[in-house]
């Protein structure tokens, strides 16, 4: 049988089970962590939507069930225990994955629901009786029989063993259909438990959920957590080197996307990377059986790296401070332009009842914008305020993150601004005006 081996990163190389089963990403977990002297019982629901690969951009849970008939919409569930009388004891349990909406709602998540309430009077009756054993309680109020129960309507299982030091191992020994398959999706569950492929990606899945609710991310968006995926490891006997290397492979990786993406939030990113891969590396040695296969890790000069890093980021502060200069002194000249122009405007709005310009000749542009500024001094005054802003937002670093340097940075900068109903309104209402303003003067050209 296929086990699966992964590393949830830590830097300090030991979790800490305390705070195991919460997370906000992609959902607020619901769960319970309760311990005493002898042991720790986790349970940690989370709803995680939109695990389809698809490219559909809108509605898409909901068009690819209509049209397919697959789920997008998934439960998972974590129900584990350590000892606390050891410290280096691992997490133990099994993780859990429903599909069927109905079965959550109306069996399991009930269950779960009267597991955390059992769970919280125990919590209430240790405050009165400090001898109270957790062990003990479970057993007698029947606890164990409702994990099984809830662990039995599940549509996928597998266990897993989760160390200190960070490394998962996931069993799939449990992978199984558990219950009769609905007519209209039987042959998609039926390819997922013969397909390896299929497999794989499931128990990868697992991991990710794990990997949420076991550690914080740090040096990385919740999003993005692609820093460390399970691999298989074929047998019993086969050693850790694989896994490691594939692990270490993906930590570099990342580090050098990040250097070579040259922004200033990236660097403190990129030194935490660093900091995980040298606590891996360290974990990997103690795994390996000898020098040997030391030998044999993926490694680079993590010295020479960082001094590479250190040289981008100070050329990056030259870039960004010799941009920052130079689009100033742009600003600055034209907000004094936009001054003087005002000030001109504000003259011929004292002295236009006595001096009125008519100009017969229309084709004549300066002469029309000098009619324009003497004549209709309020709506120049809207037409200068409305193109300083919408400069002022183009060039502010703001919204930019280098400069402009192909249509597509405008396309991105427009999306992103978007992205913010605020920001977005802004843009709508000075485009309206930048629209009013030059049809009004288009009007005005050609009566």
């Amino acid at each position: 049988m296929i086990d699966y081996k992964g590393w949830i990163p830590t830097a300090s190389q030991r979790l800490s089970f305390s705070f195991a089963g919460e997370s906000q990403h992609p959902k607020p977990t619901i769960g319970r962590n309760i311990a005493d002297d002898c042991s720790r019982y986790i349970i940690s629901c989370q709803h995680r939507p939109d695990l389809l690969d698809s490219a559909i951009p809108f509605f898409k849970r909901s068009l690819v069930r209509f049209f397919s008939g697959l789920a997008s919409d998934f439960w998972f569930i974590c129900i584990a225990k350590c000892d606390t009388k050891n410290a280096h004891a691992p997490l133990e349990g099994t993780l859990s994955l429903i599909e069927d909406t109905k079965t959550w709602k109306r069996s399991i998540r009930p269950a779960i629901q009267a597991i955390f309430e059992e769970l919280d009077k125990f919590v209430v009756l240790k405050d009165g009786n400090p001898g109270m054993v957790l062990d003990d309680y479970v057993k007698e109020n029947s606890i164990d029989d409702q994990i099984k129960n809830v662990k039995s309507q599940s549509l996928y299982s597998v266990q897993f063993s989760l160390e200190r030091n960070g490394v998962v191992t996931i069993s799939p020994s449990s992978y199984r259909l558990i219950k009769e398959p609905k007519t209209d999706a039987e042959r998609y569950r039926n390819d997922i438990i013969k397909n390896r492929r299929n497999q794989d990606k499931v128990c990868a899945q697992l991991f990710y959920f794990l990997k949420d609710i076991a550690h914080t991310h740090q040096h990385h968006h919740p999003t993005t957590d692609t820093l460390t995926g399970l691999h298989p490891k074929l047998s019993t006997e086969e050693n850790d080197l694989a896994w490691i290397n594939k692990t270490l492979k993906t930590l570099y990786f990342k580090v050098l996307q990040y250097k070579r993406d040259r922004h200033k939030n990236t660097y403190p990113s990129i030194l935490g990377l660093l900091a995980y891969i040298d606590a891996f590396v360290k974990i990997a040695k103690k795994s390996l059986a000898d020098d040997e296969e030391h030998n044999k890790l993926i490694l680079r000069n993590h010295d020479t790296l960082k001094a590479s890093i250190h040289a981008s980021q100070l050329g990056h502060q030259a870039d960004v401070s010799r941009k920052a200069k130079f689009f100033g002194s742009i600003k600055s000249s034209f907000f004094s332009i936009v001054g003087l122009l005002i000030a001109v405007a504000s003259l011929g709005n004292l002295i236009k009842e006595d001096i009125k310009i008519n100009i017969p000749d229309e084709s004549n542009l300066i002469a029309f914008l000098a009619n324009g500024i003497v004549n209709y001094t309020f709506e120049f005054l809207l037409f200068t305020m409305v193109t300083s802003i919408t400069w002022s937002l183009v060039s502010s670093g703001m919204f930019r993150r280098d400069t402009y340097r192909s249509v597509q940075d405008i396309v991105i900068l427009l999306i992103l601004l978007l992205k913010s109903k605020l920001c977005a309104a802004i843009v709508l209402i000075l485009l309206a005006l930048l629209v009013l303003t030059f049809s009004y003067y288009l009007y005005q050209m050609i009566s």
